[in-house]
C-alpha cells in the first residue's frame, strides 16, 4: 500500500475504530466481556424457555382439569343429555384454545362410560429458536358411573285384542308377548345379577286386580269382596302416590314400618264395583253354569290377572306370565298406575306387612329386598317401568254411587225364584210386575208376588245375578219397550272414563313416575300411529320406545334387558 494512502486510513475515524478493536482483541478483559456477554444471552434465552414451559404445563393443567369435570359431568346418570354434547360444551365455555377434543364411551340411562382426549397448543416465544414453534398439551379422563341395584314394573297388556293372532298369523299376541316377557325374565335373572335385580309383573286390561291382600292393606270401600281393584280419580295420576292426600302415607291403613305408624287417608279409596258390563247374561237359580260363562266382570276376578310383587324367582314369574290370558278393554293409565307405586319408597310398609303367603308373592320377600322400594335419590339405584300394550285406551266403565250400595228395584220371590221389578203405574193397583219362567219374560201376565223387604235383592246381588245391559233390557226397556228407558237406565248405572281423558291420565302417570326418575320404556305391538304417539309420549325418551310387529316383541325386550345387562351388578 502506498504511503499516501496508509495516511489516509490513519487521519480517519475508520482507523481508530480498527485500531483499537485490535488492541481490545489484545487485552485479556476484552475477552472476558464477550464471554460474559454470551452467558448473559444464554441465560435470557433459558429463563424463557422456563417461561415457555411454566406457560405450557399451565395451559396443560387446565386442560386436565377441564377434561376431568368433562368426562364426570357426562358420566353423571342424573344428567339427560346427550355425554357427547355435555363434555365438547366444557370445552367451550372454558374457552380453551383445543385442537382436537374427543369423546367416546357408551351412555345410557343405566350405565355410562365416557373417555374424553383433547390437544391444545401452546405457542412458544423463546424455544422457537430452536425451531419448535408450538407444543402440544394433550390429556385424557375417563369417568364410569354404573347401576347395581335395579327395580323393574313389567306392565303387561293382557285385553281381548291379545288373542288375535299377530302379524305373522301364527300364533296369538299373547303367546308373542309371553315368548318375549319370558326370554326377558331369563336374560335378566342371572347368577351375576343375584339379589340386585327384583321385578314386578302387572297385567292390566280394563282394570288392574290387585288382589285381596294388598286392598286388605288399603283404606278401600267396603261395598263388596268379591274383586280387587280401584277407581282412581283424574288428580290421582298426578302423583305416584296411591294418595296424595297423605303427607306420610299412601292411602295405606294403620300400618307401622320399623316403630312408625302411617295414618290412612281421609276419604277411602274407591273399590271398583263388581259387575259385568258387557254381556246380556243372568245367573239365576233356576239358570244351568253355562248362562253364566260370558260373563266379562269389570274388575278381573282369576288369579292369573292378579299382579305379582317384588320376585327374583324366575320360574315363579315365568309361571305368573304363562298363565295370563286375554280379555276385557284396556287401561294403560291404570297399569302404570299401579306400576309406579310399587317403585314408589312409600310402598315398602305395604309389601313390609302382606302376609309371606300372599297370592301377590313369590314366597316371602327375599331377605336383600326387605328394605325395597328404595328411595328415589338411593345411590346406584334405578328403578324402571317396561309398559307393553298392543292397542290404546279404551272406555272406563264405573258404578254410580246410587248403584253400588243399598236396596235395589228387583225382588226375589224364594218359592218360586221370579224376578219382581217395581216401577209405579198410574191407576194400576199392581205396581209389581214380576217375570215368569225364565226370569223375565210374561210381565203382564196377571201374577202378582206379594213381596217383603228381606226378598228386595242388594244391588250388590243384583250385580252378582245379572250384567248391567241384562237389567236395563229386560227390567227398562221390555217393560215398555222403549229404548230411551235401556240407554237412560245405563247411564244412569254406569260413569264412564273414555279414551281421551285416559290418555290424559296416562301422560299425567308418565310424567309422575319421570320426575321421580323412574325410566320408561315403552313398547307398542302392532299398535296405531295414534296409539304409538301416546306410547312415545309415555316412554323417557323417544329413544326408550319401540313399535314392533310379530316377533320383534322380543327384540323389544331383549334390546331393554340388554341395556340392564351392561350394568355392574357387584360391589
Amino acid at each position: 500500500m502506498s504511503g499516501s494512502k496508509r495516511s489516509l486510513l490513519s487521519s480517519t475515524g475508520l482507523g481508530r475504530v480498527l485500531r483499537r478493536v485490535a488492541g481490545f482483541k489484545r487485552e485479556e478483559g476484552g475477552a472476558m466481556i464477550v464471554f460474559g456477554l454470551t452467558i448473559f444471552v444464554m441465560m435470557l434465552w433459558i429463563g424463557g424457555m422456563a417461561v415457555d414451559f411454566m406457560r405450557f404445563e399451565h395451559d396443560r393443567a387446565r386442560v386436565q382439569y377441564t377434561l376431568d369435570r368433562a368426562a364426570l359431568a357426562a358420566a353423571s346418570l342424573n344428567q339427560p343429555l346427550n355425554c357427547q354434547d355435555v363434555a365438547r360444551d366444557y370445552f367451550d365455555k372454558a374457552g380453551l384454545n383445543t385442537s382436537s377434543v374427543t369423546v367416546t364411551g357408551t351412555c345410557s340411562a343405566l350405565s355410562k362410560t365416557v373417555r374424553v382426549d383433547a390437544d391444545t397448543k401452546v405457542k412458544s416465544l423463546f424455544i422457537n429458536l430452536l425451531g419448535i414453534e408450538t407444543m402440544t398439551a394433550s390429556g385424557s379422563s375417563t369417568a364410569e358411573e354404573n347401576i347395581q341395584d335395579v327395580e323393574i314394573s313389567m306392565i303387561l297388556d293382557v285385553s281381548g285384542s291379545m288373542g288375535w293372532d299377530d302379524a305373522t298369523g301364527g300364533q296369538s299376541k299373547l303367546d308373542a308377548l309371553k315368548t318375549a316377557a319370558n326370554e326377558f325374565i331369563d336374560a335378566l335373572l342371572i347368577s351375576d345379577n343375584a339379589d340386585r335385580v327384583s321385578i314386578n309383573i302387572i297385567p292390566y286390561n280394563m282394570q288392574v286386580n290387585a288382589g285381596e291382600d294388598v286392598l286388605d292393606l288399603l283404606n278401600v270401600t267396603n261395598e263388596h269382596n268379591e274383586s280387587h281393584c280401584i277407581d282412581f280419580k283424574a288428580d290421582d295420576f298426578e302423583t305416584v302416590e296411591i294418595s296424595k292426600d297423605v303427607e306420610e302415607g299412601v292411602g295405606l291403613g294403620d300400618l307401622s314400618l320399623d316403630g312408625t305408624t302411617v295414618m290412612g287417608t281421609t276419604d277411602d279409596l274407591q273399590r271398583t264395583g263388581h259387575f259385568d258390563p258387557f254381556y246380556t247374561t243372568i245367573d239365576h237359580p233356576n239358570t244351568s253354569s253355562d248362562d253364566d260363562s260370558e260373563r266379562l266382570w269389570n274388575c278381573p276376578i282369576d288369579e292369573a290377572s292378579e299382579i305379582m310383587l317384588m320376585s327374583q324367582d324366575a320360574t315363579e314369574l315365568k309361571a305368573k306370565i304363562n298363565s295370563l290370558e286375554a280379555g276385557g278393554n284396556t287401561s294403560i293409565d291404570l297399569g302404570v298406575k299401579w306400576g309406579s307405586f310399587f317403585l314408589n319408597p312409600s310402598a315398602e310398609v305395604l309389601l313390609d306387612n302382606l302376609p309371606s303367603n300372599s297370592s301377590q308373592l313369590t314366597g316371602p320377600i327375599d331377605t336383600a329386598f326387605q328394605d325395597r322400594p328404595y328411595a328415589y335419590d338411593r345411590e346406584n339405584t334405578i328403578k324402571i317401568m317396561v309398559v307393553m300394550t298392543d292397542g290404546q285406551n279404551t272406555t272406563q266403565y264405573m258404578l254410580d254411587e246410587d248403584f253400588a250400595t243399598g236396596s235395589s228395584d228387583i225382588w226375589l220371590d224364594p218359592d218360586s225364584t221370579w224376578l219382581s221389578h217395581y216401577k209405579p203405574r198410574p191407576g194400576w193397583s199392581n205396581d209389581y210386575f214380576m217375570s215368569k219362567g225364565n226370569y223375565h219374560n210374561d210381565y203382564f201376565n196377571g201374577y202378582r208376588y206379594n213381596h217383603g223387604d228381606d226378598d228386595r235383592l242388594s244391588w250388590q246381588e243384583l250385580w252378582s245375578m245379572m250384567g248391567v245391559k241384562y237389567y236395563s233390557y229386560y227390567y227398562h226397556y221390555a217393560r215398555d219397550w222403549d229404548a230411551d228407558e235401556y240407554y237412560d237406565r245405563n247411564d244412569d248405572v254406569m260413569d264412564y272414563v273414555y279414551s281421551g281423558e285416559k290418555d290424559d291420565r296416562l301422560d299425567d302417570a308418565c310424567q309422575a313416575a319421570k320426575d321421580q326418575n323412574i325410566v320408561i320404556y315403552t313398547i307398542g305391538f302392532e299398535v296405531s300411529d295414534t296409539s304409538a304417539q301416546v306410547m312415545e309420549d309415555c316412554a323417557s325418551t323417544p329413544s326408550d320406545f319401540y313399535r314392533v310387529e310379530g316377533t320383534e316383541i322380543s327384540d323389544a325386550f331383549s334390546s331393554i334387558a340388554k341395556t340392564i345387562q351392561r350394568l355392574k351388578l357387584t360391589q
